[in-house]
């Protein structure tokens, strides 16, 4: 039985999956075995710096042969230009703070130069037009239990509240509780890696309950996409990605229940990784697959 029927039926315990063989990944892994010997300028608010040591970005690209080098430094064209916001969001939490890039170098495809932001009222919009449903609520009007975080991306800082409040917090985003528990301890998030138009595989991250809100996982390991979602979710998610304009980043995904719907929970266009406690030897496999996307997306295609 794949695991995405098990998904949709029972929930899975961590340790108890059969092992999950990455299909094609040797396959795909050969398609960037040559360095392609290309240099990529970033343009980044923190001027003259590079994606930080713990940027997937970095192993990604080093696989590939591709150097990535401060847009100040660029001396001749760049075959692509990657725009790495880091920054807070603005106030309004809906857009990360621009860059004018006013160098003629920068008229060379840009990868996330349209990313609307990772606040996550940008993210309920979007989720709302690619699903046609968001796990947002109104806390003033629900009834029952709810979570509560913070509007801008990474801060871990999710609580339980009950609703309905008297106030609503406009530096908060109030959802409901997904329950993506696999038994009575374990909860699992899905992490979905998104290169260009390319789901190259999920993660699968198993946590204890009491750290649910947390970044620190009790075992990962990696499926194909296809194990883990149906087809029609896919190409939601593609949607989302693409109305967010992220051309590049990570998504953290949960199912609501055995069976239920998926909700996209947090966009990231800087990711880390690969993430912590992942299955000996697979995250060398996750690298391949992702350099083989990003060649697939954003080298092929420049030459096309």
């Amino acid at each position: 039985m794949s695991l995405f029927k098990r998904l949709m039926g029972k929930q899975i315990p961590p340790r108890e999956t059969d092992p999950i063989v990455v299909r094609g990944a040797e396959r795909h892994a050969a398609s960037v075995r040559r360095p392609i010997d290309q240099v990529w300028a970033v343009v980044s608010h923190r001027s003259g710096k590079l994606p930080s040591s713990s940027a997937v970005i970095n192993q990604i690209v080093a696989h590939c042969g591709i150097s990535l080098v401060p847009v100040s430094q660029i001396r001749t064209q760049p075959a692509r230009v990657l725009y790495w916001q880091t920054r807070k969001l603005d106030p309004d939490h809906n857009k990360l703070v621009k860059i004018d890039p006013s160098n003629a170098i920068l008229a060379v495809p840009t990868i996330n130069a349209s990313f609307l932001g990772n606040g996550k009222r940008v993210l309920a919009e979007a989720h709302e037009r690619a699903f046609g449903y968001s796990a947002e609520i109104d806390p003033i009007t629900f009834k029952g239990t709810a979570v509560v975080k913070s509007v801008k991306n990474a801060e871990h800082d999710g609580a339980m509240i009950s609703c309905p409040v008297s106030t609503r917090d406009p530096d908060k985003i109030y959802q409901r509780v997904l329950n993506n528990q696999v038994d009575e301890k374990t909860v699992l998030d899905l992490r979905v890696p998104v290169i260009g138009k390319t789901i190259p595989f999920v993660y699968l991250k198993y946590r204890t309950i009491d750290d649910r809100f947390s970044n620190t996982n009790d075992y990962a390991e990696i499926a194909t996409p296809e194990d883990v979602f149906s087809d029609d979710e896919l190409k939601a998610i593609l949607r989302l990605a693409d109305e967010m304009r992220m051309d590049y980043g990570e998504l953290d995904v949960l199912r609501d229940g055995p069976g239920g719907r998926v909700y996209v929970i947090d966009a990231n266009n800087t990711p880390s990784g690969p993430p912590n406690h992942l299955r000996e030897g697979q995250g060398s496999i996750a690298i391949r697959l992702m350099a083989a996307a990003l060649v697939k997306e954003f080298v092929q295609t420049a030459k096309a």
